[in-house]
């Protein structure tokens, strides 16, 4: 099978379902950024420092498919059952970030970015999450995705917190206003 097919050669593409949306369609920006997300996520789990992180951030890619595959339902559906992101998603990340703010410093100031490389990537990664959150939100006005918004909600959430637990592993003080 070839990889490339030609049919968005004139600034189109396919949604699930088949209906075709110029590639500028909130719900594409929804997915690609979403997909964009998924990326620096794994480029985050690369870093030889994110060893213990490696479940979480692997499971959070795989969400991330699902939660993309939403946004790229075309108005026709599809016959094909999606899996879709649940609670439980939501609350695993939730117990991931209790589990790191015990071991952190409460926050006075805000925090800016940076440290060590692998916090500016998870800060980089949260930004993204953020872009993709606005867009999800532009998608419909029906909330037929509230699980989806809520996942990308948290998930920032999660990826903020991780920066400063990777600074404070990696024993590098954090800088605030």
């Amino acid at each position: 099978m070839k990889i490339y097919t030609k049919t968005g050669d004139h600034g189109t593409t396919s949604l699930i379902g088949g209906q075709r949306v110029s590639k500028n369609d909130i719900r594409v920006e929804t997915y690609g950024t979403i997909d964009e997300l998924n990326s620096w996520i794994g480029l985050l789990r690369s870093f030889e420092n994110m060893v213990q992180h490696q479940a979480i951030l692997k499971q959070i890619q795989r969400d991330l498919f699902m939660v993309g595959g939403r946004f790229a339902i075309g108005e026709e559906g599809t016959k094909t059952q999606l899996p879709r992101i649940d609670q439980n998603a939501i609350d695993n990340l939730e117990q991931q970030i209790d589990t790191m703010q015990i071991q952190l410093p409460s926050l006075r100031d805000f925090v800016i970015t940076g440290g060590c490389v692998a916090s500016g990537y998870a800060s980089v990664a949260r930004t993204i999450c953020r872009r993709a959150e606005r867009c999800a939100v532009g998608t419909n006005t029906e909330r037929e995705n509230d699980l989806e918004f809520c996942y990308l909600n948290r998930l920032s959430d999660f990826l903020f917190v991780l920066s400063r637990f990777i600074n404070v592993e990696a024993g590098v003080a954090e800088s605030t206003l």
